[in-house]
């Protein structure tokens, strides 16, 4: 571990951190109450309680983290291939959003603005991926997909579709086919995908339904944590690292169950903190960089690829928005984050 990272959080905290994370799983549990995901986890030894709940033992825990590769590889349209490992020199990432800022204007984000960003990302070569949004001109259903072609046809960087419907996967699937050219998505994964798991402690059946069908094709799965410090986790850095844990490991233990060595990023670093005094989510803050930093330790104690995001409290980009994407990505970047999102996000991403 660096000695940025120590000065973040040491080894022993991470454990202890990671110890309470499983006593959390197999005492409290998560709520799941996705059928075939339930009878996989009762398969595979869970217990299950009232209202859905699932207990899991840390045997489980263990047995899918040493499934877990630790090595992931992500393709661009080039044919381009980079192998991400923990501790790996950082790679920067799009967000996803919801509004389009130009001169002094914020329009909804359509197709045609999307396709405008696109084309101006690709030109930046220390951006390796295009992240999917919101496109506000196409219905829920079709949002994923068009994103997706929209990101095709207009860069080369690596494709991070957002999913809004298990549909849009087996659309994407097909349309990768075609990228492709005959070559597997396995050995060219030109796309990845990912998932939030819903603070505190609850899979949603449309995530989970992302993870079954997308399984099966080696698809990086990116498991997201987004605790909210003060309003959906404790107000502590240290005990929202531990639920944050404890979601993400639940995540991961899912992922193997359902195709075991399937490639994953775990990731703490979306998680932020609450201000009480506005009722606002906050992206821009300090506690932000130290809970990806802190992320990215405990990713490496796994040893797993991370992610985190850089974002501001600033809904224009000025002088805010700079130094506070500045000093978050510095920091994620020197804790030895895999993956950094956020290139062109404001207003506290949305």
């Amino acid at each position: 571990m660096s000695g940025l990272l120590e000065s973040v959080i040491s080894q022993v905290e991470v454990r202890r951190i990671h110890e309470a994370s499983i006593e959390v799983l197999a005492e409290v549990g998560v709520k799941i109450s996705h059928p075939e995901i339930r009878i996989l986890l009762l398969e595979a030894g869970v217990k299950e309680g009232k209202e859905s709940i699932i207990f899991f033992p840390s045997t489980l825990i263990e047995e899918c983290l040493k499934k877990a590769p630790r090595s992931i590889r992500f393709a661009d349209l080039k044919g381009n291939i980079v192998d991400v490992t923990p501790g790996a020199t950082p790679l920067f990432w799009t967000g996803n959003a919801m509004y389009y800022f130009r001169g002094s204007e914020r329009r909804e984000l359509t197709r045609e603005s999307y396709v405008e960003f696109c084309r101006v990302a690709t030109q930046l070569p220390h951006l390796h991926a295009i992240v999917g949004t919101n496109l506000s001109d196409y219905p829920p259903a079709a949002r994923d997909f068009v994103g997706f072609r929209a990101m095709a046809e207009h860069t080369q960087k690596h494709l991070r579709p957002v999913i809004f419907t298990p549909r849009g996967i087996e659309v994407i699937l097909e349309m990768a086919d075609v990228l492709l050219e005959g070559r597997s998505l396995k050995d060219h994964p030109i796309f990845s995908l990912g998932f939030t798991c819903v603070s505190p402690l609850r899979w949603s059946d449309s995530a989970l339904e992302v993870f079954r069908v997308s399984s099966g094709y080696a698809i990086p799965l990116m498991i997201n944590s987004e605790v909210i410090s003060g309003a959906t986790g404790p107000v502590t850095l240290a005990g929202s690292l531990v639920l944050a844990n404890a979601e993400a490991l639940s995540g991961v233990a899912i992922a193997q169950l359902l195709e075991p060595g399937r490639p994953v990023v775990f990731n703490l670093g979306f998680s932020h903190t609450f201000d009480m005094k506005v009722a606002e989510t906050l992206t821009g803050a300090p506690e932000g960089g130290l809970l990806g930093a802190a992320g990215s330790a405990i990713a490496h104690f796994h040893h797993l690829p991370s992610a985190s995001w850089m974002s501001t409290e600033s809904k224009i980009p000025d002088i805010q928005a700079a130094y506070e994407k500045t000093l978050l990505g510095l920091l994620h970047g020197l804790a030895g984050v895999n993956l950094i999102w956020g290139i062109g996000n404001l207003e506290s991403t949305l």
